[in-house]
């Protein structure tokens, strides 16, 4: 279950015949994984959200309609719920309604900031909150990714192919590999599902209303 940095950097240079010479750098190799990382981690966000979701939850305050995430940054959010209700999530306020005092039960939100949302309209007292959200992925540094290996198997590939194509010259085959890493995982994904069919579907717009 998930393998380290270096077990990754180790296979990629076996696959390169690059285990003596080096000509890649494990700074270079690290570069290239975080881009396969986000690119199969923006997959998971895609099709499987709640395989990667965070929660956070907290107390309203009265006044206040902007509530950031104690660390991170979002990518999506999947639902928010105020004393058990859903929201919808509603478009950005017109320019010149950014200083009103209006408070009372929210009955929307939209995300303001990379760690932010705003709820609509302030709230006008101690609510209890629950967002729903995937985060922005960290930097694989040293560590371990949090997926079967069978994706760390796909990130390497990613990583092979780009190296490949700089050690080569030759770039005619990147855009087929990168639609075959988009089909692969996504079968992968349908896998992880309770029938083969309910991954393109799985937040039906009636589903992420009501959160998860």
């Amino acid at each position: 279950m998930a393998q380290s940095v270096a077990t990754m950097t180790e296979n990629i240079r076996v696959a390169l015949a690059d285990v003596e010479d080096h000509r890649f750098s494990d700074a270079n190799i690290l570069v290239f994984l975080n881009k396969a990382y986000r690119k199969v981690y923006g997959l998971f966000a895609k099709h499987r959200p709640e395989i990667i979701k965070s929660v956070a939850s907290s107390l309203t305050v009265a006044g206040t309609d902007e509530y950031a995430l104690t660390s991170g940054a979002i990518q999506r959010v999947l639902s928010l719920h105020v004393d058990e209700r859903p929201l919808p999530e509603i478009d950005q306020r017109p320019e010149g309604d950014y200083e009103s005092t209006q408070t009372g039960f929210p009955q929307g939100f939209y995300v303001s900031a990379w760690d932010k949302v705003t709820l609509v309209p302030a709230p006008d007292g101690a609510y209890t909150y629950r967002l729903a959200y995937v985060a922005q992925p960290a930097a694989l540094t040293t560590g371990s990714t949090t997926w079967p290996d069978v994706f760390d198997d796909l990130m390497e590939e990613f990583v092979v192919m780009r190296l490949g194509i700089i050690d080569e010259g030759d770039p005619s085959m990147e855009a087929q590999f990168m639609k075959d890493l988009e089909i692969r995982t996504f079968e992968l994904l349908s896998d992880l599902g309770p029938h083969a069919d309910t991954v393109a579907s799985y937040w039906p717009e009636s589903c992420r209303r009501r959160g998860y």
